[in-house]
């Protein structure tokens, strides 16, 4: 963790962790719009997410940020982190191509659920409280997977974004024994060329080439989800975790899904249906309660 984290006094540690998780779910919400910009525009996700992170990765490099002096082994696992992450992120962009926006971003926010699973076969206990939010949250992906609205009825893009969700978990639990010793946009720039890496080899494996992005809407686009989703969301959602640990990042990060059904309303014209409300109230439910316990840990570690 950087020093000058270190030199906070821990409530103003807490608060400025808070303030970080919650800026960066609303700068996270764009992808939805951006990824469907870009469909509507003819670009294939795989060049977005190339684009996306190879320019995000190349912004940091230039920066310093890759010549931060870390031990190698800790470098590689940095790197590694961008292959979960493209492997997230190709979940979530499955699922936007096949469902609603504000559907795909609630099925990621069952990640809190998943992080108390996975904590469990790690051999940690959880509480009842944990068990109950698991409970609550399998019933409402029941309640989306089962009365879908017609927007949603397509079982692959359903299970993509509940896969979404799993991988992010993971990515995130990982991520507080990672993160916190090394500073954010050095965890960032590492995480971004393994993703850059990440996307280019899935591409290539599908006989896909590298291609600049076609005309000013595509650029737009391109510059849009560099800035917004991945220079600002990105290091924020790191200098949060490095604050106040997963647990609390998990549960203030659930303002993102709010923020996505809000802006696929306004650029997406896609309004919220009752079965997506009933769903949703009960994944979020399960994400605070999920992580509620870590909100009564001491700054900067989790309990999860």
């Amino acid at each position: 963790m950087p020093a000058s984290v270190d030199r906070l006094d821990p409530s103003r540690r807490s608060r400025s962790g808070a303030w970080l998780a919650a800026a960066s779910a609303v700068a996270f919400a764009s992808l939805a719009v951006f990824g469907r910009e870009a469909s509507a525009a003819g670009m294939r996700a795989e060049t977005l997410l190339q684009w996306r992170f190879g320019v995000a990765a190349a912004v940091l490099a230039a920066a310093g940020m890759l010549r931060h002096p870390i031990p190698a082994r800790l470098r590689l696992l940095l790197l590694g982190s961008g292959l979960i992450y493209t492997a997230q992120t190709s979940f979530y962009f499955a699922a936007l191509g096949r469902i609603t926006a504000g559907t795909t971003a609630l099925l990621l926010y069952l990640a809190p659920v998943f992080v108390v699973v996975y904590a469990r076969l790690l051999g940690r206990r959880p509480s009842r409280l944990q068990m109950l939010a698991v409970a609550i949250g399998l019933s409402g992906l029941a309640v989306i997977a089962g009365l879908p609205s017609r927007a949603d009825a397509d079982p692959l893009g359903l299970t993509a974004g509940a896969a979404a969700g799993a991988t992010f978990a993971g990515y995130i639990l990982a991520g507080e024994f990672v993160f916190a010793r090394v500073p954010p946009l050095v965890t960032a720039a590492h995480t971004m060329v393994g993703a850059a890496v990440g996307f280019l080899a899935v591409d290539v494996a599908r006989g896909g080439v590298v291609v600049l992005p076609a005309g000013a809407e595509q650029w737009w686009i391109v510059t849009g989800t560099v800035i917004f989703p991945t220079l600002v969301a990105i290091p924020m959602l790191f200098a949060a975790v490095s604050r106040i640990g997963a647990g609390p990042t998990a549960i203030i990060s659930n303002a993102e899904p709010v923020a996505t059904i809000i802006l696929a309303a306004i650029f997406l014209s896609e309004p919220a249906r009752p079965v997506q409300v009933l769903g949703g109230a009960l994944i979020l439910t399960a994400a605070s309660l999920a992580q509620r316990s870590a909100m009564t840990a001491r700054p900067g570690r989790s309990r999860v």
